[in-house]
């Protein structure tokens, strides 16, 4: 679902005219999820930065997300980052934020199958995500980096690497 869950707060930043940078990323142009949606939100708002980056490099910046957020952070930064998507990408921007004390949100996605918190199948490191996220603080996060992007549950609930 990648940005799925950002889409709200993307449009409310434009009609709210504060400054802010979206960075939405995908393997190639073909993948990039909600991208005429965010390019009509920056066309709203000349404060909002969209930064579309591509693994195969065929629409906008070369790369991967984590990469371009480092980049874009080290260029001055005030405010928070938040972030959805593959658990590999929100660590490295996990270890990145913790690292420089930027706060940070993650929406993480697990397999939910009770969805009240009693079968463990969204456990991270202790956290369930169906109850007490799906949106984690820096705080939060910082506890799960043993596990998150490391290893997930399978449908049975069985811990295996990612």
């Amino acid at each position: 679902t990648g940005i799925a869950p950002l889409i709200g707060a993307i449009e409310r930043l434009a009609r709210s005219r504060r400054r802010a940078k979206v960075i939405l990323g995908a393997e190639s142009k073909a993948e990039l999820l909600f991208l005429r949606k965010i390019e009509e939100a920056a066309l709203t708002n000349p404060s909002l930065k969209f930064i579309p980056v591509t693994e195969d490099g065929s629409y906008g910046v070369k790369g991967d997300v984590a990469a371009a957020v480092e980049s874009e952070a080290a260029r001055g930064f005030r405010g928070q980052i938040l972030t959805c998507g593959p658990e590999p990408m929100i660590r490295k921007i996990l270890k990145f934020c913790a690292k420089r004390k930027i706060p940070l949100q993650a929406s993480l996605e697990r397999v939910m199958r009770c969805g009240i918190g009693l079968c463990g199948s969204c456990d991270v490191a202790g956290f369930r995500v169906c109850k007490d996220g799906p949106v984690f603080d820096l705080q939060a996060l910082n506890l799960m980096v043993g596990e998150l992007g490391a290893y997930k549950r399978d449908l049975a609930g069985k811990l295996v690497k990612i």
